[in-house]
């Protein structure tokens, strides 16, 4: 077992009680912490911002020592919330062995001043902890001591001496709430170019942990940002445009985060989580009781910084509707020591225990874990929506299955681009019979395709589940159309009505590989790699979970291969959703030319600098509003989410997938048929006519579909029903359609 994985595995074990530490100060009176014991750690390094802060320095005495983890102050120091926070209760209470905190953090600190102002101090950000504060203190293993001349002395030892290792060190990181406080016009002013900043801001984020990996660091926890809306800072203007920016940057920095993590993992050694305080906010915030709350969204002037005894949760003030231990917010933007406290209660927060630790066996009478066998290059989150737990990775697949050999070789400039598709469009064109003439070919191999299974977040409601929902996207998007963000998010509703589902990029999409884009992507080997991650749903190859049915679920030109699916694999589903697709595709044309496809490589995306010709995109904003949505009825967030993620489509498909449509004569499952009133791709902008195009697709490729076959419009929708307002009435109407069903 490799060291970093030996570390994780010990870090934290299931127990029934943890006795507080003998070195807490005996004022910080905290309630019993279940569920979790650090074995294996010696040294926490902590960044970020008062979430973290504790006032510690790196350049006094005293510093961690036997009789106080932290050095200097005493605990709980500076902490925001008056008490001890989660890396101070991280370092005493779930610890049998003394664990030394070195709490580089600081009040008030964002990740670069260059890009958003800091508080107090132009020097008060993430990249001066590091620069200033690890550095010369922590670089190659030593510990700070406290003067200079032990400063020489530590920097004189040889490796084996110095005071911390990769293997027994854990790193910290929680930034992101002055990020966004400090641009948002309220008591600081507006930015109006946040959004473009804050790529750039993880950017730097993570350029900073990789220099503090190159110093020997192997842990790493890093925190995303809980609900920023839903704080008194924000709910006190009661304003529901200024919610909405602070909803919408919360969600982008989540993502960015997530999506720079990963990126930042494949690359690296390291054995990294993001642990999600967002979804623990959100469910705080829903359901307060189950925590011990009352006041979610609002503080009380009296506990900031008030008379009350430090740690007291029993204390209640008269000004105050409740005590403090039912607060969320102690102040304006700072949490609790009672939400610091769920924070790390596995019977509150089970996730992060498993964050922390995916490797080890959790057993429990109470709890199922989520499992990530199966699974290359694992991560545990939330989804996008915040309602699931999901589990992402790679997985491989093998396929055999015939293909075409085109006489066509991908078009190297631009005018080769378009001139392919104005052939292939023109009146009595022969383009695709000329393409396709070379004959029957064989598309073997292994290939990497990236897979997401989500789940309840709820572990006990996770044993309960016994169909899988398989999710394939259209052309030009990816996986994440299942799950766009709070509210627009079918993989939180399938989840919050006890399905798993499992959403993937297609093959030459994404995070999956990218192979010869026309001789291997093709409408047949997308199909034959739907038909092995069946089977590994079916076989309970991802994560040990077995299911007892699979659903296909597909979109677009995900509809027309899981419909292939059923035609040449009738026995693979036990019912299909399909949306956005219909009998016709005369507008099919008209949609092409509006994406004026680019060869990938030359769009400003970093993502398809490393494509070859042959894998195509769209050229702009305009083209994709035009054959996906309908204005005004769509979410614009969720559109322009979708323009800066959009993703690749090939000839090889194009001129290939005609060939898997038939009739689907031997598959005798529930069919439904969803599609957007003004659907342009495949309806020409009007569903309904001449007649309802659901009801004539279901007629045409499903005759022998159960009764309980259904079709639903999705009012004032376009073709991406999923980030039109009315998403979540069809995500409705898909459930209800599986439960009629008994799936």
């Amino acid at each position: 077992m490799p060291r970093v994985t030996q570390f994780w595995t010990g870090l934290f074990v299931l127990s029934t009680s943890i006795q507080t530490h003998a070195l807490i100060p005996s004022s910080v009176q905290l309630p019993a912490v279940h569920g979790l014991t650090l074995k294996g750690l010696k040294n926490i390094i902590s960044f970020g911002d008062s979430f973290t802060d504790v006032g510690y320095s790196p350049a006094i005495l005293p510093q961690p020592n036997p009789d106080n983890y932290e050095g200097n102050p005493p605990p709980p120091g500076k902490s925001s919330c008056y008490a001890l926070n989660y890396a101070q209760i991280l370092s005493s209470q779930l610890n049998n062995t003394f664990v030394s905190l070195y709490d580089l953090a600081h009040s008030g600190a964002v990740v670069d001043g260059d890009l958003v102002d800091p508080y107090e101090s132009e020097d008060n950000t993430f990249v001066h902890q590091v620069t200033d504060k690890f550095m010369p203190y922590f670089s190659s293993g030593r510990l700070p001591r406290g003067d200079a001349a032990n400063e020489t002395l530590e920097r004189n030892l040889g490796a084996e001496k110095r005071g911390w290792k990769g293997s027994d060190t854990l790193v910290t990181s929680w930034f992101g709430i002055n990020d966004v406080d400090r641009a948002m016009g309220g008591y600081w002013p507006l930015d109006p170019l946040w959004e473009v900043k804050a790529p750039k801001m993880i950017d730097s984020l993570f350029n900073g942990l990789e220099k503090v990996r190159k110093e020997g660091a192997e842990n790493f926890a890093i925190l995303n940002l809980p609900p920023y809306w839903l704080s008194p800072s924000v709910q006190e203007y009661q304003n529901a445009t200024y919610t909405e920016l602070a909803r919408n940057r919360t969600l982008l920095w989540n993502r960015e985060l997530m999506s720079h993590f990963k990126t930042w993992k494949r690359a690296h050694p390291v054995n990294a989580r993001i642990v999600d305080t967002f979804t623990l906010w959100l469910n705080m915030t829903k359901s307060p009781q189950d925590y011990g709350m009352s006041q979610v969204t609002t503080d009380c002037a009296a506990y900031i910084g008030g008379p009350w005894t430090t740690g007291d949760l029993d204390f209640w003030d008269s000004s105050c509707p409740a005590p403090m231990k039912e607060y969320l917010w102690l102040d304006w933007v700072n949490p609790s020591l009672s939400c610091h406290m769920a924070m790390m209660n596995t019977s509150a927060y089970f996730p992060l225990a498993l964050l922390f630790n995916p490797f080890a066996g959790f057993i429990s009478a109470t709890v199922t874990t989520f499992s990530t066998n199966g699974f290359s290059n694992p991560i545990i989150g939330p989804s996008n929506g915040g309602g699931s737990t999901c589990i992402s990775g790679d997985v491989m697949v093998s396929i055999n299955t015939p293909g075409t050999k085109l006489l066509y070789k991908e078009p190297q400039d631009q005018m080769a681009v378009t001139e392919s598709f104005v052939e292939l469009f023109q009146v009595d064109s022969t383009f695709g019979a000329d393409a396709a003439s070379g004959g029957p070919s064989v598309i073997s191999g292994d290939y990497s395709i990236f897979v997401k299974l989500c789940l309840p977040s709820d572990p006990k409601r996770v044993a309960m589940v016994t169909t899988a929902q398989l999710l394939t996207h259209g052309a030009t998007l990816d996986h994440t159309y299942w799950d766009i963000a709070p509210d627009y998010s079918y993989v939180d509703v399938a989840s919050a009505a006890g399905y798993a589902t499992l959403s993937y990029d297609q093959l030459g999409v994404g995070k999956s590989d990218h192979p010869d884009p026309i001789q291997v992507v093709q409408a047949t080997s997308q199909v034959a790699v739907i038909h092995e991650l069946v089977g590994l749903l079916r076989n309970a190859k991802l994560g040990g979970y077995h299911f007892d049915k699979v659903v296909g679920v597909g979109h677009s030109a995900g509809s027309t291969l899981t419909q292939g699916i059923t035609t040449q694999y009738p026995q693979d589903f036990d019912a299909v959703i399909l949306s956005g697709t219909s009998a016709s595709a005369a507008s099919v044309p008209l949609t092409v030319a509006a994406f004026n496809f680019i060869n990938a490589n030359t769009d400003p995306a970093p993502q398809f600098k490393h494509l070859p010709a042959g894998f195509l995109t769209q050229q702009s904003a305009a083209g994709i509003q035009f054959a996906f949505y309908r204005y005004p009825n769509f979410d614009e967030n969720a559109f322009r989410q979708q323009v800066a993620n959009k993703q690749t489509n090939t000839l090889g498909v194009l001129l290939t997938m005609g060939g898997i449509v038939a009739p689907s004569t031997a598959f005798t499952g529930p069919v439904d048929f969803v599609n957007g009133e003004h659907d342009l791709v495949f309806c020409g902008g009007n569903c309904l006519y001449p007649t309802d195009q659901n009801a004539v697709a279901l007629s045409v490729f499903y005759p022998a579909a159960s009764s309980g076959s259904q079709t639903y419009i999705a009012a004032g929708a376009g073709h991406s029903i999923a980030a039109h307002k009315t998403g979540p009435d069809s995500f409705k109407h898909m459930i209800q359609f599986l439960q009629a069903n008994s799936l």
